[in-house]
């Protein structure tokens, strides 16, 4: 019985010694009782046996240390650190939130949100991104994100970065988007210090590791020699390749690209995007008290490094092809499917209606495909939408359907996706489905208020776009007015403006 079983634990492990452990361990690893596995990919040269012995052999006469562990429970930070004070307070009383400047620049903004009481997050962002690179630096920034979350930060590399963290939650990641960089971290209300901590030393005191940078391009490039027959990368690459109209700003993964992938480059985007606290804008939101988040904000973001430059993003082009663009593109399948993927995107005006019209126009093709192409057709399991709208690098909105289908069948369900499409389009929804669409943003909306990234989120949305959300005049009161008509009128007006790239992947004839 268990029961049984648990107090005879009870009474032997606390008799058991370090010295009988080791002394067991050490007859388990003798020279005539183990075997070696040498692995590796088919096109490169394997050690011979000869060579696998003579490095045993040098390990056994290797004079090695102790192994020195790290373990948590102290400081990432050693030195004193400046800090700043905050030298301005403005008032955000539509959010329950304020805004602090500190006397090096950087702005923090706090709400406190307790609806998840174990739970604070940490943002920033400041424009630029990767749009202020050449495009020689491009295959780097492609796995930029990648490389550095891997490098650990200050005195510590990766390993002993976690082991230091070891019993806590807390992480913070850095990142570039194609208009501006960001930090994103969480923590718990009693890590929030090592937050700060750690994301003082990840924007401040990066760990530039060669060996950690190798190890993961080598993993990316076995990765990427793997896949190379894969038909799912293959689709991958062609529909970045086409939605971005083959732009010199476009990265594929291929054994001979990934050699332009370099540490010095890498290096140098770190420091160039995180390198100025003035640019940024911080957002605290989650159930911590505000005394304790300005101490916090003060000590560690108001000792960040400035230099006061102000930077933009740039337009770099990237666009899918103009007009009316149809494809037809065969790939080496085991399996015979089609892939049917259709991408509208039109130049819009970036205000709440045509926002929502586009979120609403999702949940309408959402029902109607579900029933006249899964259900009454039988055709695919189902058809993805999305649609959203955009402000950077230009003010659009864009609807992207896709499915897989019997390649024979891939013809008639176009049809299908087009004429219902069409039918919003001229004629505007049904009633029904409108009501449900509407009805199902404005629930999930109540949901979301009682969560604090509902919060971190509108606060952030309103620093970027200028919009707030949370208003009603923004969100419920333009939905609950919304009509059938409203829906054809918008439809039909973006897709008369907008571009369309259709693609469908065949099986490659054999």
């Amino acid at each position: 019985p268990l029961d049984l079983q648990y107090d005879y634990y009870k009474q032997i492990l606390p008799l058991i010694t370090v010295e009988e452990v080791s002394a067991r361990l050490k007859g388990l690893v003798t020279d005539d009782n183990r075997f070696i596995i040498v692995q590796g990919p088919d096109d490169r040269k394997h050690l011979a046996e000869s060579e696998v012995f003579d490095l045993v052999k040098k390990v056994n006469k290797s004079d090695i240390s102790p192994y020195n562990d790290i373990t948590g429970g102290t400081d990432l930070i050693s030195e004193p650190l400046p800090g700043s004070r905050v030298i301005k307070i403005t008032a955000l009383p539509q959010f329950m939130a304020e805004e602090w400047t500190l006397a090096n620049g950087a702005k923090v903004v706090f709400r406190k949100a307790d609806f998840e009481k174990d739970k604070v997050t940490v943002t920033a962002n400041t424009y630029g991104g990767s749009s202020v690179y050449a495009d020689s630096l491009i295959p780097s920034l492609a796995v930029f994100s990648g490389v550095i979350s891997m490098y650990g930060a200050g005195e510590f590399d990766n390993v002993a970065l976690q082991k230091m963290l070891s019993g806590k939650k807390a992480s913070v990641s850095l990142s570039l988007q194609e208009t501006m960089q960001t930090i994103s971290g969480t923590t718990t209300p009693g890590d929030f210090e090592t937050l700060m901590q750690l994301l003082y030393l990840r924007f401040a005191k990066p760990n530039f590791n060669r060996e950690a940078f190798d190890a993961i391009i080598g993993r990316y490039s076995a990765m990427v020699t793997a896949m190379q027959k894969d038909p799912n990368k293959m689709m991958s690459d062609s529909l970045t390749l086409n939605m971005t109209d083959y732009s010199p700003r476009t990265f594929i993964m291929t054994p001979e690209s990934m050699k332009k992938i370099r540490f010095d480059d890498i290096n140098y985007i770190y420091k160039n995007s995180f390198d100025d606290v003035s640019d940024f804008t911080f957002f605290i939101v989650g159930n911590i008290e505000k005394d304790e988040a300005k101490e916090m904000a003060e000590k560690y973001i108001g000792s960040l490094p400035a230099t006061n430059v102000r930077q933009t993003w740039t337009d770099r082009g990237v666009r899918q092809p103009d007009g009316i663009v149809r494809k037809e593109i065969a790939v080496p399948l085991a399996v015979p499917k089609a892939t049917v993927l259709m991408s509208y995107t039109a130049k819009t005006k970036y205000q709440p209606e045509n926002i929502l019209s586009m979120e609403v126009l999702k949940g309408i093709l959402d029902l109607v495909y579900t029933e006249k192409v899964r259900e009454e057709e039988g055709g695919t399991y189902g058809v993805n939408v999305s649609a959203g709208t955009q402000l950077r690098p230009v003010p659009s909105s864009s609807l992207m359907i896709a499915f897989e289908c019997d390649p024979v069948r891939a013809n008639d369900l176009k049809a299908i996706i087009y004429n219902e499409l069409n039918e919003i389009a001229n004629n505007g929804p049904s009633q029904v489905n409108l009501d449900k669409t509407v009805s199902n943003l404005l629930k999930k909306r109540e949901e979301d208020v009682l969560h604090n990234n509902y919060w971190a989120g509108i606060i952030r949305n309103y620093y970027l776009t200028g919009i707030n959300s949370d208003d009603p005049g923004n969100f419920n009161r333009i939905l609950a007015e919304m009509t059938t008509k409203d829906i054809r009128k918008a439809v039909s007006k973006f897709l008369k403006k907008a571009d369309l790239l259709e693609i469908v992947f065949v099986p490659e004839k054999k």
